[in-house]
C-alpha cells in the first residue's frame, strides 16, 4: 500500500516496519513507542514519515475487519536530506532509460486506437525508441520519442471497421432508450 516500508526511529530501531511499530506500541516492554514517537525517512535523513494506523489494536475483531493495517505515508512533504540514502536510491532510479508503452498512432488529426473489447488498449508491436539524455545538474532528463506505424492499411481497415460498428451499436442502444423514455413519458401523461 506504501511506497515506504521501513523507517528509523532511533539507534536502537534503525529499521522497523509499520507492523511492528504497531506492536510495539501495545508492548509495555518498548517505551520507544507512544503517541509523541517520531519517525524519520532513514538514519541519516531528517524528514519526518508518518505512520497511520499504528494506535490501533488490531488484537480487536471489530478493528481487525474495519481498520487498515498500519502504513507510512509522507504526509508531511517535508524535504530530504542531501544525505538521504532512500532519495538517492530514488533519483538513481529515475535516471538513466525510460521505456515507453504506446497505445495509438497519431496521423495528422486522426488517432488510431487499438482496442479489443473484453481486453483493453494493446500495446502496438512496434514500441517507439526512446533515447534519454544524463540529466544536466539541477535540470531534467531529456528524450526523443521516434516511433513508426506498427498498423498497415488492412489492420487500419480492421480497425475501423470494427470501430464503426461499435459505434453503430451505441447509437442504436441510445435510440432504443430515447424512444422508451418518450413512451414512458406519454404513459405518465
Amino acid at each position: 500500500m506504501s511506497a515506504i516500508d521501513e523507517v528509523y526511529v532511533n539507534s536502537n530501531y534503525p529499521s522497523v516496519t509499520a507492523e511492528q511499530v504497531n506492536q510495539y506500541f501495545f508492548d509495555s516492554n518498548k517505551p520507544d513507542f507512544n503517541f509523541k514517537t517520531t519517525f524519520y525517512c532513514c538514519e541519516n535523513c531528517s524528514a519526518e514519515i508518518s505512520c497511520a494506523n499504528y494506535t490501533v489494536d488490531f488484537s480487536n475483531q471489530y478493528n481487525r475487519l474495519n481498520k487498515i493495517s498500519p502504513y507510512f505515508a509522507d504526509r508531511l512533504k517535508m524535504k530530504h536530506d542531501p544525505s538521504c540514502t532512500r532519495w538517492k536510491k530514488l533519483s538513481k532510479k529515475r535516471d538513466g532509460r525510460h521505456d515507453q508503452t504506446k497505445y495509438y498512432i497519431q496521423n495528422g488529426n486522426d488517432f488510431v486506437i487499438d482496442f479489443i473489447p473484453n481486453v483493453g488498449l494493446i500495446p502496438l508491436t512496434n514500441v517507439p525508441q526512446t533515447t534519454t539524455s544524463a540529466r544536466p545538474t539541477g535540470g531534467t532528463n531529456t528524450a526523443k520519442t521516434s516511433s513508426s506505424s506498427s498498423l498497415n492499411k488492412q489492420a487500419n481497415k480492421h480497425h475501423y471497421s470494427s470501430l464503426e460498428k461499435s459505434l453503430n451499436s451505441l447509437k442504436n442502444i441510445y435510440q432504443e432508450i430515447h424512444i422508451l423514455l418518450f413512451m414512458i413519458a406519454q404513459v405518465t401523461q
